[in-house]
Protein backbone atom coordinates (compact mmCIF):
# COMPACT_ATOMS: atom_id res chain seq x y z
CA UNK A 1 0.00 0.00 0.00
CA UNK A 2 1.51 3.51 -0.34
CA UNK A 3 1.30 6.12 1.72
CA UNK A 4 -1.33 8.14 0.25
CA UNK A 5 -3.68 4.95 0.58
CA UNK A 6 -3.83 4.85 4.25
CA UNK A 7 -7.03 5.81 5.27
CA UNK A 8 -7.11 4.98 9.29
CA UNK A 9 -3.88 6.26 12.02
CA UNK A 10 -4.05 5.12 15.56
CA UNK A 11 -1.38 6.04 17.71
CA UNK A 12 -1.37 3.51 20.91
CA UNK A 13 0.12 4.75 23.67
CA UNK A 14 3.78 2.49 24.23
CA UNK A 15 4.32 0.97 27.37
CA UNK A 16 7.16 2.96 29.51
CA UNK A 17 10.22 1.89 31.08
CA UNK A 18 11.64 3.09 34.16
CA UNK A 19 14.04 5.89 34.15
CA UNK A 20 17.17 4.55 35.13
CA UNK A 21 18.45 7.32 37.12
CA UNK A 22 15.37 7.75 39.48
CA UNK A 23 12.86 4.88 38.62
CA UNK A 24 10.20 6.86 37.84
CA UNK A 25 8.00 6.18 34.57
CA UNK A 26 9.04 7.97 31.45
CA UNK A 27 6.65 8.79 29.04
CA UNK A 28 8.05 7.96 25.45
CA UNK A 29 10.23 10.34 23.29
CA UNK A 30 7.58 13.06 22.42
CA UNK A 31 9.93 14.52 19.53
CA UNK A 32 10.56 10.84 18.25
CA UNK A 33 6.70 10.57 17.89
CA UNK A 34 6.29 13.71 15.93
CA UNK A 35 8.58 12.78 13.53
CA UNK A 36 6.92 9.86 12.69
CA UNK A 37 3.43 11.44 12.64
CA UNK A 38 5.07 14.60 10.12
CA UNK A 39 6.12 11.52 7.95
CA UNK A 40 3.43 9.73 7.71
CA UNK A 41 0.91 12.71 7.26
CA UNK A 42 2.97 14.49 4.80
CA UNK A 43 2.55 11.69 2.70
CA UNK A 44 -0.57 9.98 3.50
CA UNK A 45 -2.81 12.90 2.71
CA UNK A 46 -5.83 10.76 2.40
CA UNK A 47 -6.33 9.93 6.21
CA UNK A 48 -9.58 9.98 7.08
CA UNK A 49 -9.30 9.38 10.88
CA UNK A 50 -6.80 10.20 13.13
CA UNK A 51 -6.17 9.06 16.73
CA UNK A 52 -3.65 10.79 18.96
CA UNK A 53 -5.67 10.40 22.15
CA UNK A 54 -3.46 8.35 23.94
CA UNK A 55 0.08 10.30 23.02
CA UNK A 56 0.76 12.58 25.89
CA UNK A 57 2.59 16.42 24.86
CA UNK A 58 5.10 17.54 27.05
CA UNK A 59 5.52 20.00 24.75
CA UNK A 60 4.30 21.92 21.97
CA UNK A 61 1.51 19.82 19.63
CA UNK A 62 2.33 20.43 16.01
CA UNK A 63 -1.25 21.07 14.65
CA UNK A 64 0.65 22.32 11.38
CA UNK A 65 1.12 18.50 10.95
CA UNK A 66 -2.20 17.69 9.84
CA UNK A 67 -2.92 20.72 7.99
CA UNK A 68 -2.25 18.59 4.69
CA UNK A 69 -4.91 16.04 5.81
CA UNK A 70 -8.08 17.64 3.67
CA UNK A 71 -10.42 14.57 3.66
CA UNK A 72 -10.29 14.27 7.65
CA UNK A 73 -13.22 13.11 8.62
CA UNK A 74 -12.43 11.59 12.48
CA UNK A 75 -10.08 13.43 15.02
CA UNK A 76 -9.00 11.85 18.39
CA UNK A 77 -6.95 14.37 20.80
CA UNK A 78 -5.65 13.93 24.57
CA UNK A 79 -6.47 17.28 26.50
CA UNK A 80 -2.43 18.26 26.79
CA UNK A 81 -2.47 18.87 22.63
CA UNK A 82 -3.13 22.34 23.95
CA UNK A 83 -0.74 22.68 26.40
CA UNK A 84 1.60 25.70 25.83
CA UNK A 85 4.66 26.18 27.85
CA UNK A 86 4.90 29.72 30.09
CA UNK A 87 8.39 30.20 28.93
CA UNK A 88 7.80 29.83 24.97
CA UNK A 89 4.57 31.31 24.66
CA UNK A 90 6.19 34.64 22.79
CA UNK A 91 8.09 32.45 20.56
CA UNK A 92 5.07 30.52 18.32
CA UNK A 93 2.06 31.41 16.43
CA UNK A 94 -1.39 30.54 16.64
CA UNK A 95 -1.17 28.28 13.87
CA UNK A 96 0.58 26.09 15.48
CA UNK A 97 -0.92 25.56 18.77
CA UNK A 98 -4.38 25.83 18.24
CA UNK A 99 -7.41 24.47 16.20
CA UNK A 100 -8.46 27.96 14.79
CA UNK A 101 -6.09 27.46 11.34
CA UNK A 102 -6.81 23.66 11.59
CA UNK A 103 -10.60 24.16 11.48
CA UNK A 104 -10.13 25.98 7.70
CA UNK A 105 -7.55 23.21 6.58
CA UNK A 106 -9.79 20.05 7.76
CA UNK A 107 -13.30 21.64 7.56
CA UNK A 108 -14.58 18.42 6.67
CA UNK A 109 -14.36 16.92 10.34
CA UNK A 110 -17.46 15.09 11.42
CA UNK A 111 -16.28 13.40 14.67
CA UNK A 112 -14.32 15.07 17.61
CA UNK A 113 -13.11 13.11 20.41
CA UNK A 114 -11.38 14.86 23.73
CA UNK A 115 -10.12 12.54 25.91
CA UNK A 116 -8.10 13.03 29.31
CA UNK A 117 -4.51 12.39 28.67
CA UNK A 118 -3.43 8.98 30.24
CA UNK A 119 0.07 10.90 31.80
CA UNK A 120 -1.52 14.25 32.65
CA UNK A 121 -4.26 16.67 33.82
CA UNK A 122 -3.47 19.40 31.35
CA UNK A 123 -6.83 19.91 29.13
CA UNK A 124 -7.69 23.07 26.61
CA UNK A 125 -10.11 25.92 28.54
CA UNK A 126 -13.30 26.84 26.89
CA UNK A 127 -12.09 29.49 24.77
CA UNK A 128 -9.42 26.95 23.38
CA UNK A 129 -12.40 24.68 21.69
CA UNK A 130 -14.93 27.76 20.39
CA UNK A 131 -13.30 26.88 16.99
CA UNK A 132 -15.61 23.46 17.00
CA UNK A 133 -17.90 25.74 15.91
CA UNK A 134 -16.64 26.38 12.48
CA UNK A 135 -16.47 22.26 11.09
CA UNK A 136 -20.03 22.82 9.58
CA UNK A 137 -19.97 19.48 9.13
CA UNK A 138 -19.61 18.30 12.20
CA UNK A 139 -22.13 15.42 13.57
CA UNK A 140 -20.20 14.12 17.02
CA UNK A 141 -18.46 15.39 19.97
CA UNK A 142 -17.28 12.94 23.00
CA UNK A 143 -15.14 14.62 25.69
CA UNK A 144 -14.22 12.76 28.75
CA UNK A 145 -12.66 14.03 32.32
CA UNK A 146 -11.34 17.50 30.67
CA UNK A 147 -10.79 19.15 33.68
CA UNK A 148 -10.58 22.55 32.36
CA UNK A 149 -14.09 23.27 30.53
CA UNK A 150 -16.59 25.32 32.48
CA UNK A 151 -18.99 26.29 30.47
CA UNK A 152 -18.33 24.97 27.08
CA UNK A 153 -19.96 28.14 25.02
CA UNK A 154 -19.09 25.86 21.84
CA UNK A 155 -22.26 23.63 22.54
CA UNK A 156 -23.97 26.62 21.94
CA UNK A 157 -22.39 27.24 18.41
CA UNK A 158 -22.70 23.88 17.58
CA UNK A 159 -26.37 23.70 18.18
CA UNK A 160 -26.44 26.98 15.32
CA UNK A 161 -23.95 26.27 13.21
CA UNK A 162 -23.67 22.61 12.46
CA UNK A 163 -27.09 21.27 11.00
CA UNK A 164 -25.98 17.80 10.93
CA UNK A 165 -25.11 17.28 14.46
CA UNK A 166 -26.54 14.25 16.16
CA UNK A 167 -24.10 12.94 18.99
CA UNK A 168 -23.06 13.85 22.39
CA UNK A 169 -21.28 12.12 25.09
CA UNK A 170 -20.38 14.08 28.30
CA UNK A 171 -18.00 12.05 30.81
CA UNK A 172 -16.86 14.10 34.20
CA UNK A 173 -15.79 17.10 32.54
CA UNK A 174 -14.31 20.76 34.57
CA UNK A 175 -15.49 20.23 38.01
CA UNK A 176 -17.33 16.94 38.48
CA UNK A 177 -19.77 18.65 41.25
CA UNK A 178 -21.29 21.42 39.39
CA UNK A 179 -22.67 21.69 35.49
CA UNK A 180 -22.61 24.37 34.36
CA UNK A 181 -22.82 23.85 30.75
CA UNK A 182 -25.98 22.37 31.13
CA UNK A 183 -27.66 25.62 29.60
CA UNK A 184 -25.95 25.48 26.83
CA UNK A 185 -26.66 20.93 26.51
CA UNK A 186 -30.32 22.44 26.61
CA UNK A 187 -29.76 24.57 23.64
CA UNK A 188 -28.87 21.94 21.54
CA UNK A 189 -31.55 19.83 22.71
CA UNK A 190 -33.75 22.59 21.38
CA UNK A 191 -31.82 23.19 18.03
CA UNK A 192 -30.29 20.40 16.73
CA UNK A 193 -32.71 17.84 15.17
CA UNK A 194 -31.29 15.42 14.26
CA UNK A 195 -29.50 14.72 17.62
CA UNK A 196 -30.06 11.44 18.78
CA UNK A 197 -27.86 10.31 21.12
CA UNK A 198 -26.41 12.38 24.36
CA UNK A 199 -25.44 10.93 27.33
CA UNK A 200 -24.27 12.71 30.46
CA UNK A 201 -22.09 11.20 33.11
CA UNK A 202 -21.46 14.08 35.66
CA UNK A 203 -21.54 13.87 39.44
CA UNK A 204 -23.50 16.94 39.92
CA UNK A 205 -25.98 15.98 37.25
CA UNK A 206 -29.25 16.06 38.14
CA UNK A 207 -32.03 14.81 35.51
CA UNK A 208 -34.93 17.18 36.68
CA UNK A 209 -32.78 20.49 36.40
CA UNK A 210 -35.23 23.57 36.06
CA UNK A 211 -32.89 24.92 33.50
CA UNK A 212 -34.94 21.38 31.66
CA UNK A 213 -38.34 22.59 33.26
CA UNK A 214 -37.89 26.43 31.26
CA UNK A 215 -37.60 25.31 27.82
CA UNK A 216 -39.55 23.27 25.33
CA UNK A 217 -38.04 20.54 23.90
CA UNK A 218 -39.42 19.51 20.50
Amino acid sequence: MTGSALKRLNFHNCKTEPNEQDGNAQAPDILVTYRILESITSNSYNITELNLSEIHHCTIFPFTYLHNLKYLKSLSLSGCAFKTPESIKDDICDEQVDLTTLSKKCNGIEKFQLLACLWCWSSPSDDDLMSIKKWKKLRSLSMSRVVSLRVCPFLYHIANDCPNFSYLEINQIGDPNVCHYMHNVVHILQKSKNLYFLRINQTAFYPMNTCFESCSIS
